[in-house]
C-alpha cells in the first residue's frame, strides 16, 4: 500500500464530540488558489434521514482501520481527528503544490516515528528511502514515493511534496495573520457550522474547467458551504465577481441552468429508475421551496437545501461500488 493512501485513510476517521477550528482563510499561505477544509465532526455528528452517518459508514470505517493496522503495524484511532484542510497553488500542477493540514488529538510525532520503523523492518532494501530530518524546530520524514509527513505544530499534520511547502505553511500558522489572503478573503466567512467548505480563486487561469462550470470563469472567487440543518442540508454557494453587472449575468445563467434541468427532468430522464425512491420523489416535487439565489453588488448567492434523507440516500448510492464490481467480487 502506498504511504499516502495509509495517511489520508488515518485522515478520514470520525471524530464525534470533539471540536474542530473553525476555518481561517487569512491563516493560510497568501499565494493558496483553492482550499477544501472538511470538520470531521460536523460530518460524522449529524443525522440525515433519522441515521447517524458514521453508523451508516461504520463498515466502511472498520475496514479502514483494518488496513491501517495491517499495512503499518500501528493502532491508529479513527476518532482523533477534528478536521482537515486541503489546499493548493494551482489547479493544473497535478497536485505539485498541495498541502494536507489535519488538526487531531493523536501522538503524530510518535506515530510518525513507529510508522518509519515499521516499514525499514519490513522493506530493509529501500531502508535509506525512510529519512528523517531535522528542520527549525520539527522533523521531516520522507518516504520512497516522495511524500513528505511533518508534525510542523503540535498535533498539526502535514502532508507536502517539498519542504519548502511544509516551512511555508507552518510559518503561516504561526503568524496566523489577519491581513488579507488574496481574494478569498473578499468572500463571506465560511459558516462556522459547516461540514465542507469549498473555496477557489483564479478560475480564469485554469487550463481544465469542465464545459459545464465555464460560466466561473467570470469569478474573482467562489465559495461554497455545505451544512446540516436540523432535517435538511443547505448548500451556500458565494460567486464574487469584478462587478454588480458580472454578478447579474453569473445569476441570469444560473437560473437558465436550472430551468434547463428542471425540464429535462420533467421530460422523463433515462436512468431515473436508478436512483433511490426518496430522490426521485423529491426531484418530481417543487423545487421552488428548496432553492434560493440572489445578488448583493458583485456577489452572486445561491443557497440549495435537501432534505436529509435524500442527502443520506444520495450518499449512499455514490458510495456504492459498480454493479460490475459487487458481481465480479461476491
Amino acid at each position: 500500500m502506498k504511504l499516502c493512501v495509509l495517511f489520508i485513510g488515518w485522515l478520514i476517521g470520525p471524530a464525534a464530540g470533539l471540536i474542530a477550528d473553525p476555518l481561517r482563510v487569512a491563516w493560510l499561505p497568501r499565494d493558496t488558489q483553492w482550499v477544501a477544509h472538511v470538520n470531521i465532526s460536523k460530518i460524522f455528528g449529524t443525522s440525515l434521514g433519522g441515521q447517524r452517518v458514521e453508523e451508516a459508514f461504520s463498515p466502511a470505517i472498520r475496514e479502514i482501520e483494518g488496513a491501517l493496522l495491517a499495512a503499518s503495524g500501528v493502532e491508529v484511532s479513527l476518532k482523533s481527528v477534528f478536521d482537515i484542510t486541503v489546499f493548493g497553488r494551482s489547479y493544473d500542477d497535478d497536485g505539485a503544490s498541495a498541502v494536507v493540514l489535519a488538526h487531531t488529538s493523536a501522538p503524530v510525532g510518535d506515530f510518525l516515528e513507529k510508522l518509519r520503523a515499521r516499514l525499514i523492518a519490513d522493506h530493509p532494501e529501500s531502508a535509506s528511502s525512510f529519512t528523517k530530518e531535522r528542520r527549525a524546530g520539527y522533523s521531516v520524514f520522507t518516504t520512497e514515493d516522495d511524500l513528505l509527513a511533518a508534525e510542523i505544530l503540535p498535533n498539526r499534520l502535514a502532508l507536502a511534496p517539498s519542504v519548502s511547502l511544509l516551512d511555508s505553511t507552518r510559518q503561516a500558522l504561526q503568524a496566523r495573520s489577519t491581513a488579507s489572503a488574496s481574494l478569498l478573503a473578499e468572500l463571506p466567512d465560511p459558516d462556522e457550522d459547516a461540514a465542507l467548505t469549498l473555496l477557489a480563486v483564479g478560475l480564469d487561469r485554469a487550463q481544465e474547467v469542465p464545459k459545464e462550470l465555464r460560466i466561473l470563469r467570470k469569478a474573482k472567487a467562489v465559495q461554497l458551504d455545505l451544512i446540516h440543518r436540523e432535517d435538511r442540508m443547505v448548500s451556500r454557494i458565494g460567486v464574487l465577481t469584478e462587478d454588480p453587472e458580472t454578478a447579474e449575468l453569473v445569476h441570469s445563467v444560473f437560473r437558465g441552468m436550472l430551468a434547463t434541468l428542471r425540464l429535462m427532468w420533467e421530460t422523463g430522464p433515462s436512468d431515473s429508475s436508478d436512483l433511490p425512491p426518496s430522490v426521485s420523489e423529491w426531484m418530481r416535487g417543487d423545487w421552488s421551496q428548496w432553492i434560493e439565489s440572489g445578488v448583493d453588488r458583485s456577489l452572486v448567492n445561491i443557497e440549495l437545501s435537501f432534505p436529509s434523507n435524500v442527502a443520506l440516500d444520495t450518499l449512499k448510492k455514490v458510495s456504492r461500488p459498480p454493479k460490475e464490481t459487487q458481481e465480479s467480487h461476491p
